[in-house]
């Protein structure tokens, strides 16, 4: 792309905003790398867009730490008594403006970043500082209301480069939230861009990545970095450097070495330079001219002899692999014997109900003492802690309260309690074993080093394709079959808790009054619904009139739902034929949301009508099977209402035993699926990319697709 000022004379800047992957790539980045600056959020249309949390060491000593606002919105916003909280805390002056597309930073030192950057209108300071390892910065409205929130990390799958390498972390995808780790970026160039949009490269050098690395190693065998070239067309890294300081490029790339499209050049350590730090550290590599830092990792501890990377090559996740491949194509992930198995983070009942329950799937008992949680949680396993050959041991929160509740679990298969909790949005948890490293120091003594390595982690989120009822609905979050990817969300579920809790009476007897019907109309239907997302049975509904009969002509449902109508957010829901209260069969509500005296809500029209003044019973029968807990049965107008709390499963989730939504052979895991071009002219070609993976290996993938009427 070219741009150019109709006077030869002048610069000219320009914005480029909708941009797109050059197709044909031997791998899908599968989110796109930029998106325009927009809103993160429906709360507001202003955005955190870039935050300098760690900026690089710099010899004249500035401090440049600062966060940036946009404004997507088309008009200018009035920001006076807006407020930036959180780990910082700043208050924006009276008077203080943005205008549309316009851009507002806030610095820890505003003479200094002016001074560094050569730009003006910097506001600030904010009090307190930004940390360098994991920080949250919140925008409030002047009334106090958060429009805008991060809680950023330093370590992946975070972007690793902003944590003291010279990149700012950025806004890059705007349409996944503030809030999902999916939207940010490392900036382009180090230092950042604060007040103005992030800017796009488009040459060779986004598409090599890092892409395996061997840290701990005896001889013969030596640690390597490898690089990898995604893209289409090579490109020539010769100059680039390689470190694990991002204060010092340890080593450049030779001239002339060029990597070719799915091309792969690797580095061992005599031409390194430098060794790997076994226990963990970060690998950067960065432009020749350094101002940019083309990829970063970081590692925890690593085994001996066993190498970590991306699979399949050039892809964002990182995993230990079953084999080195120095040079090659990366070997498949490493599926260790004991699992993550089982995560109750977010209970229906009380937090201190959480709990991880690790599973062995191996043929042999596992030692696992002195292990421990890295993230997530804060335990250790004490001495002679063995799973045995297909058992299962469960960490707890509060192990006395679990005993109570789970009459299977013991001192056999139960240990706690672990500190600190498991966040009820989304939260890393990793389980690392320990090892031990030898080092010679310069007087040629040795020094025993204890390291972590960690076997097997699991970011889950509240949401997606998640377990749906996990996050506070009742259900724990269990995997479907052990010997899966366990980072995937589709090989896990929410516990099915369907037939645990019991049916309870809902009723109210009350006058019909205080309602209204429109012109014409009559109390002549009754509404059901759930006031939140969820699932339960409805049976034996009745609506008598005092004196009189029931008015329902099909609340047993005994041979289906007849009669109702289902609407909106309920219009899953449908006939149980194999579950009543008395008898088989009952009104089986699927709930997306909360229903309402619209559109969303299951009905029923009476044939003969009440009327206002008289005395009405309303009763049902209703178990609960997931999420909201609260069901409501009201007649039109709003004459008369029966609600009811219904109960959930009292011990959810299966600790310390075979999961509830276990399977044998769970089918593959497929994820980030797209095509491109996203809106196919006729007859244009359409490429359908997908990331697939199975224990058992794949033998064929079938493409199932709709064209869609032109």
């Amino acid at each position: 792309m070219t741009a150019s000022s109709r006077n030869a004379g002048a610069a000219t800047t320009a914005a480029f905003r909708s941009v797109a992957e050059v197709s044909g790539g031997t791998i899908s980045t599968v989110r796109p790398r930029h998106e325009p600056p927009g809103p993160s959020t429906r709360r507001s249309g202003l955005t955190i867009s870039e935050i300098m949390y760690h900026p690089a060491d710099r010899s004249d000593g500035l401090m440049t730490e600062f966060v940036e606002i946009f404004n997507s919105n088309p008009v200018m916003e009035n920001l006076s008594g807006y407020r930036l909280s959180g780990d910082i805390d700043y208050t924006f002056p009276p008077g203080t403006t943005l205008p549309a597309g316009g851009y507002l930073v806030v610095a820890r030192n505003p003479a200094d970043l002016m001074a560094a950057y050569g730009i003006a209108g910097v506001l600030g300071p904010f009090q307190g500082n930004l940390p360098n390892d994991t920080g949250r910065v919140r925008l409030r409205h002047r009334l106090g209301e958060v429009l805008g929130e991060v809680t950023y990390q330093c370590r992946l799958p975070w972007p690793v480069a902003p944590d003291g390498a010279g990149p700012s972390l950025v806004l890059r995808r705007p349409s996944y939230g503030e809030g999902d780790l999916r939207a940010w970026d490392a900036s382009t160039h180090k230092g950042g861009s604060p007040g103005r949009m992030d800017g796009a490269l488009f040459d060779g050098w986004k598409n090599v990545v890092i892409n395996e690395w061997l840290a701990h190693t005896d001889l013969p065998q030596v640690d390597f970095v490898e690089l990898y070239n995604h893209g289409t067309s090579p490109i020539d890294i010769g100059g680039a450097f390689l470190s694990d300081d991002p204060s010092t490029n340890k080593y450049q790339i030779p001239a002339n070495t060029t990597l070719q499209p799915g091309g792969f050049v690797a580095f061992d350590e005599d031409a390194l330079g430098f060794r790997l730090d076994a226990g963990g550290e970060r690998l950067f590599l960065v432009s020749p001219d350094n101002s940019r830092v083309l990829d970063a990792v970081s590692f925890e501890g690593q085994e001996n002899g066993v190498s970590a990377g991306r699979h399949r090559d050039g892809a964002p996740e990182i995993s230990e692999l079953l084999s080195p491949t120095f040079g090659s194509a990366n070997a498949a992930p490493l599926i260790r014997d004991v699992v993550i198995n089982e995560i109750m983070y977010h209970s229906i009942t009380d937090e201190d109900d959480e709990y991880v329950e690790l599973h062995n799937r191996g043929g042999a008992p596992v030692d696992i003492s002195g292990w421990r949680f890295v993230s997530g949680i804060d335990f250790t396993f004490p001495t002679n802690t063995t799973i045995p050959a297909g058992g299962y041991l469960v960490v707890a929160k509060d192990a006395q309260r679990l005993v109570t509740n789970y009459p299977g679990l013991n001192a056999a298969n139960l240990v706690g309690n672990y500190d600190g909790s498991l966040a009820n949005g989304s939260d890393r948890l990793a389980l690392a074993k320990w090892d031990t490293t030898v080092t010679t120091n310069l007087d040629q003594s040795l020094t025993t080093n204890v390291i972590y390595i960690t076997v097997d982690e699991v970011a889950y989120v509240d949401g997606e394709r998640w377990g749906r009822w996990a996050d506070g609905d009742g259900s724990s979050l269990e995997l479907i079959d052990p010997r899966s990817d366990n980072r995937r969300p589709s090989n896990w579920a929410g516990s099915d808790e369907t037939l645990k809790a019991g049916w309870v009476n809902i009723e109210h007897t009350g006058v019909l009054d205080l309602g209204r019907v429109g012109s014409g109309r009559s109390i002549d239907e009754l509404h059901v619904f759930l006031l939140g997302a969820g699932e339960c049975l409805v049976d034996d509904i009745e609506v008598i009139r005092q004196g009189g009969n029931n008015l329902m002509s099909n609340g047993t449902f005994d041979f289906g739902v007849g009669g109702w109508v289902i609407q909106g957010n309920h219009v899953d829901s449908g006939w149980n034929a194999g579950q009543g209260f008395t008898a088989p069969g009952s009104l089986h509500i699927r709930a997306s949301g909360g229903g309402d005296n619209g559109a969303n809500r299951v009905k029923l029209k009476f044939a003969e009508f009440p009327v206002p003044g008289e005395i009405v019973t309303i009763r049902a029968k209703a178990r609960w099977l997931g999420g909201s807990t609260n069901l409501l049965l009201r007649l039109y107008g709003n004459y008369l209402e029966a609600s009811g709390n219904l109960s959930p499963a009292p011990a959810p989730g299966t600790p310390g035993a075979r999961n509830s939504r276990f399977a044998v052979n769970a089918g593959p895991a497929i994820w980030d699926v797209t095509h491109d071009p996203i809106l196919p002219a006729v007859a244009q070609p359409v490429v359908v990319t997908a990331r697939v993976h199975d224990p058992d290996g794949l033998a064929v993938m079938n493409l199932i697709y709709r064209i869609d009427p032109g």
